[in-house]
């Protein structure tokens, strides 16, 4: 999970990456997320400053998911129901928070990477609820972590 102070709020996003880079993934999360989540969440080319573009993102759907306005709500239904309960598998992806510095000019991004068996594991957790609500954006971001 990748979030970004963009000075006009903060954006959250998540990269998936082939199993075999988990131990380099876990090591430094940095080594599987691009240079700039924005551009590939809008269809932009990293550093994107001036142009036109489809706002359709850059990478395939199976590839990244841009959590953006969902994120605190993903937090909430994930958080465990009460200070007793342990958190659930998947609060893994949600639970961090970005770090504001210099009176919020700065940040420390909150970045994690999981090992494909805890992406399986999230996914399914996501499979079981989609099914019992909506199906509507939720069932969506369901069937993509389960391909992930």
């Amino acid at each position: 999970m990748l979030p970004q102070n963009r000075r006009v709020g903060t954006r959250y996003y998540a990269y998936a990456f082939d199993s075999d880079q988990t131990g380099k993934a876990l090591a430094d999360p940095f080594t599987v997320i691009r240079s700039d989540p924005y551009a590939d969440a809008c269809g932009f080319e990293p550093g994107f400053t001036l142009g036109v573009t489809g706002f359709r993102q850059s990478l395939p759907e199976r590839d990244f998911l841009y959590l953006d306005k969902a994120w605190r709500y993903l937090q909430q239904l994930t958080s465990p129901c009460s200070q007793d309960d342990g958190a659930r598998a998947a609060h893994r992806m949600f639970e961090g928070e970005v770090t504001f510095i210099d009176d919020g000019f700065t940040w420390r991004p909150w970045v994690r990477a999981l090992p494909p068996h805890e992406v399986a594991q999230i996914a399914g957790i996501w499979e079981r609820y989609a099914t019992t609500t909506s199906k509507g954006a939720l069932a969506t971001s369901a069937a993509r972590l389960a391909s992930w």
